[in-house]
C-alpha cells in the first residue's frame, strides 16, 4: 500500500541523501553481481552464475559480498540452509555500510540439531547500535528447498520477508528521536561461519564437525528494484518519483500475515523483554506503532465482551438500588422518622460500592485484556504503551485503596449507627430525645 502522504515531506531529503544514485537492474548472476571476499575456495559459483555455495569446515568458512553498494532496495535472495546436525553453524545475509558508526540490516540463520528447527534471527542497527533483535522459527524446512528471503528498505520502512510473507517491519521513527538506516550506502553480504559460543541453545550445543563440510547454497539473486552505484566515483540518477517500491508499506492482509508468523513462530522480540530494558522500552517500540496494533484488534466488537455487559447492568441495578434507599435515608431523615447517621451510614455504603463496582470491571476487563481470547488480548497495547498500562495498572491498585478506605469509613460508620441500638429492642433506633 503505497504512503503518498508521506511522500512529499520525503522527497528533498531522500534527494539529498542519496544524490545520484542507480536503479539497478541485475538478472541474478553471481559472477556480475558478487566477488567471493574469503574462504580460501570454500565458497563457489557453479551453473554459468546461476548458483552461489558456501561451505564450512573445521579449518574455515566462508563468504562472499555484493559488487554494488545500495541505499534503498527490494534486494531478494533464495537460499538452501545446512542440512541435517547444523547445530553452532550461522548462515549470515545482510546489508551493511563501513566505519564505526555502521548501519546494518540482518538476517541471520542459527543452525540447530537434526530434527529441531532453524531460527531467522533479525537486526538492525543505525550509527553502530543495534540490540533490536527479533527472532523467528519458520513454517517450513529451510533445508529441503530454495526459499525467498527479502529486504525491503526505503525510506518509510525496513520489511523482512519470507517467500514474500512479511514477519517484522522496522520503520522510520525519526519524528520520535529514532535513528533510521537512511544515509549510508550500504554493499549486501553472506557467509557460512562457525557460532557454537552463542548460536544454538545459546551456545550449550557445539558445533559436530563429524558433520563437516557444511555447506548452504544461494540462487536466483534479484536486485532490480534498488538504488545502487558499482564505484564511489561513479553516480548515476535515482529518480525516487518513478520507483513505487520506495514509497511501498503493508497492505492491511500483509499486516493480517504478519500478525499470524508473530503470533505463531515469533520467538523472542526485544519489544516486549522489559527485564533487558529496565529503564523502558526503546521509543520504537513505545511510541507509535498504531498501524500493526489497530489491525490486529479492528475485529474485536462488544459482543466478545457478554460478561462486562451483564456485569454491567447487574451494577446499574444495583446501584439504582442503592440510590433509591439512600433517598428514602433521607427523606425519613426530613420526616424526622430516622436517625441521621442512618443516612450517613448509606451514603458511606454507596460511595463504597460504586467504587468497588468500576474498579473490580477496570480489573476484569484488564484480565480479559492478558488473558482472553485471541481477539482480546490487547496486552500488545502494552508491548507498546508501557507507560500507559503501567499507569492504568497503577490506577486499579489506587482505587482499591480508595475502596479498602471507604469500607473502613463505613464500617466505622456502621458501628456509631448500631451503638445507637438497644439490646433488648434490636433493629429499632433508640429514642433522639
Amino acid at each position: 500500500m503505497a504512503c503518498f502522504a508521506t511522500k512529499q515531506p520525503l522527497l528533498l531529503s531522500l534527494l539529498l541523501a542519496i544524490g545520484l544514485f542507480v536503479v539497478a537492474a541485475s538478472a541474478g548472476n553471481f559472477y556480475e553481481s558478487f566477488d567471493i571476499t574469503w574462504g580460501n575456495g570454500r565458497a563457489n559459483i557453479f551453473e554459468s552464475g546461476q548458483l552461489l555455495t558456501c561451505t564450512l569446515d573445521k579449518i574455515s568458512g566462508s563468504g562472499f559480498q555484493s559488487k554494488k553498494e545500495y541505499l534503498f532496495g527490494k534486494i531478494d535472495m533464495r537460499l538452501k540452509l545446512v542440512k541435517g546436525n547444523s547445530a553452532g553453524t550461522v548462515a549470515a545475509y545482510y546489508l551493511s555500510s563501513k566505519g564505526a558508526t555502521w548501519d546494518e540490516i540482518d538476517f541471520e540463520f542459527l543452525g540447530n540439531l537434526t530434527g529441531q528447527p532453524y531460527t531467522i534471527h533479525t537486526n538492525v542497527f543505525t550509527g553502530g547500535k543495534g540490540d533490536r533483535e527479533m527472532q523467528f522459527h519458520l513454517w517450513f524446512d529451510p533445508t529441503a528447498d530454495f526459499h525467498t528471503y527479502t529486504v525491503h528498505w526505503n525510506p518509510l520502512n525496513i520489511i523482512f520477508l519470507v517467500d514474500g510473507i512479511p514477519i517484522r517491519v522496522f520503520k522510520n521513527y525519526e519524528k520520535y528521536g529514532v535513528a533510521y538506516p537512511k544515509g549510508q550506502p550500504m554493499q549486501i553480504y553472506s557467509s557460512l561461519w562457525e557460532a557454537d559460543d552463542w548460536a544454538t541453545q545459546g551456545g550449550r550445543v557445539k558445533i559436530d564437525w563429524s558433520n563437516a563440510p557444511f555447506s548452504a547454497s544461494y540462487r536466483d539473486f534479484n536486485d532490480q528494484s534498488s538504488c545502487s552505484r558499482t564505484s564511489n566515483l561513479t553516480w548515476v540518477t535515482c529518480d525516487p518519483n518513478n520507483n513505487s517500491w520506495m514509497w511501498t508499506s503493508l497492505s492491511d492482509r500483509q499486516y493480517g500475515q504478519m500478525k499470524w508468523v508473530q503470533d505463531d513462530y515469533m520467538i523472542y522480540n526485544y519489544c516486549t523483554d522489559y527485564k533487558r530494558f529496565p529503564q523502558g522500552l526503546p521509543k520504537e517500540c513505545l511510541d507509535s506503532q498504531t498501524k500493526e496494533i489497530a489491525y490486529i484488534h479492528k475485529k474485536v466488537s462488544f459482543r466478545y465482551l457478554l460478561a462486562l455487559e451483564a456485569e454491567l447492568y447487574i451494577n446499574v441495578v444495583v446501584a439504582a438500588y442503592n440510590l433509591v434507599q439512600l433517598g428514602l435515608g433521607w427523606y425519613n431523615v426530613e420526616q424526622k422518622t430516622s436517625n441521621p447517621k442512618w443516612f450517613s451510614y448509606l451514603l458511606d455504603q454507596t460511595a463504597a460500592y460504586v467504587v468497588f463496582a468500576g474498579t473490580s470491571a477496570a480489573a476484569q476487563h484488564s484480565l480479559l485484556v492478558v488473558t482472553g481470547s485471541r481477539e482480546l488480548q490487547w496486552m500488545k497495547w502494552c508491548y507498546k504503551f508501557t507507560k500507559f498500562c503501567f499507569q492504568m495498572g497503577s490506577a486499579i491498585i489506587l482505587n482499591y485503596i480508595a475502596v479498602a478506605l471507604m469500607v473502613l469509613l463505613s464500617s466505622i460508620s456502621a458501628f456509631n449507627l448500631f451503638r445507637l441500638y438497644s439490646p433488648k429492642r434490636f433493629f429499632r433506633f433508640k429514642s433522639s430525645s
